[in-house]
């Protein structure tokens, strides 16, 4: 029989082992976007391309020139982009055809989403620049209310409905809510009135007895 006491003696002698969690720090990012070697002098660089109206950023291209040890310039280009409110990447303001595909370009602003935007930055979540940015939609995902006609939203704020006729439409959030309303009304309107309208007359009574004069 095994004795109890020996047993907890046992279990505090097991080895014991160092579970501390390492912290590791990310690589400190080198001194250009290029990861050129520090001897490296930077010259000069040159920019391509177009400011995004309403806004701090632009996207185009960018040229940076370098000085190596021995004298030897050398550029460097690279493409400056911007990431929109709907996760999309543009590099340009218009769609362009690559031989890769249709390049995203520049859809707008949607006002609900610079709404949310300034809403997170009122409460220090954001920076401005980030508004900027959180509030423009791609060409891709650009969107429109077949109520008010407005064309200055995003896909994710233009939702299907269902009309009286059995089209789909697009609607922005305001005409959304708004149809969604009168869609409950006129159900429950429907089913108030459904006992009535269904009520039929009975037929008049007929004799059953004849009579001749």
């Amino acid at each position: 029989m095994n004795n109890p006491i020996k047993t907890i003696i046992r279990f505090f002698r097991r080895p014991q082992y160092n579970i501390t969690t390492r912290r590791f720090q990310p690589e400190q990012p080198s001194n250009d976007c290029c990861n050129l070697p520090p001897s490296n002098i930077p010259i000069e660089t040159l920019y391509e391309g177009q400011e995004i109206p309403g806004t701090s950023h632009y996207v185009g291209n960018v040229a940076k020139i370098f000085q190596t040890m021995s004298g030897e310039l050398v550029t460097y280009d690279q493409k400056k982009g911007v990431r929109c409110g709907c996760q999309h990447n543009i590099f340009s303001i218009d769609e362009k055809v690559t031989p890769t595909g249709l390049q995203r370009g520049l859809g707008g602003t949607c006002v609900y989403c610079a709404a949310e935007a300034a809403e997170l930055f009122k409460h220090n979540l954001i920076s401005q620049q980030q508004v900027e940015l959180l509030s423009l939609y791609c060409s891709q995902c650009a969107g429109h209310c077949d109520g008010c006609r407005r064309t200055d939203i995003c896909r994710r704020h233009s939702q299907n409905f269902e009309d009286v006729n059995g089209k789909i439409i697009l609607l922005c959030p305001a005409c959304l809510k708004k149809a969604n309303n009168e869609k409950f009304f006129n159900k429950t309107l429907a089913a108030m009135l459904l006992p009535f309208v269904n009520h039929k007359r009975k037929p008049p009574k007929q004799w059953e007895d004849s009579y001749e004069y």
